[in-house]
């Protein structure tokens, strides 16, 4: 495990939350691939406190509200903004930014062409399955974990708010 920066955070833990099932092939410009592959041509919001399963494939830019889930892999092109407490149960890869913000889980790979900002309480990985964050340049607030290897091929910086 690897702690970036120091164990307490100023960042107050999520409160509970109810969570909606939804349907990734009812987004607005969802066209189904396969019984688990959803492809959005353009730019995508997925709403606050729902959970997704299915993998999803964006070419524009997504962004994952607070609470949500999604229990698939998920590959956008020009951006990733996931909200407050969001989980993502399988791969985040991205050809531009990656924000994660504060208390966000990723249990696979984090993969960025350019940067990743981590927010504080950030878990990628599990102890009990570790795996990788790569990006060409990687901000950590304090107390964001990582369970596996973190590739910051040209600067990795933890900020301690």
């Amino acid at each position: 495990m690897i702690r970036f920066g120091h164990r307490g955070n100023d960042v107050p833990a999520p409160e509970a939350f109810g969570y909606f099932p939804a349907d990734l092939g009812t987004l607005p410009g969802a066209i189904r691939r396969t019984d688990s592959l959803t492809l959005i041509k353009g730019d995508c919001t997925l709403p606050a406190g729902h959970i997704y399963k299915g993998s999803l494939v964006v070419t524009g830019r997504l962004i994952i509200g607070n609470h949500t889930t999604v229990i698939g892999d998920i590959k956008v092109r020009e951006g990733i903004i996931v909200g407050n407490a969001a989980r993502i149960i399988g791969s985040l890869i991205c050809e531009e930014r990656i924000y994660l913000l504060d208390h966000t889980e990723v249990a696979g790979p984090l993969i960025s062409e350019t940067d990743i900002v981590l927010g504080a309480g950030a878990v990628i990985g599990r102890i009990d399955a570790p795996t990788t964050i790569s990006a060409e340049n990687i901000i950590a607030k304090s107390g964001a974990v990582s369970h596996g290897s973190i590739w910051a091929r040209n600067v990795g910086f933890v900020w301690a708010s």
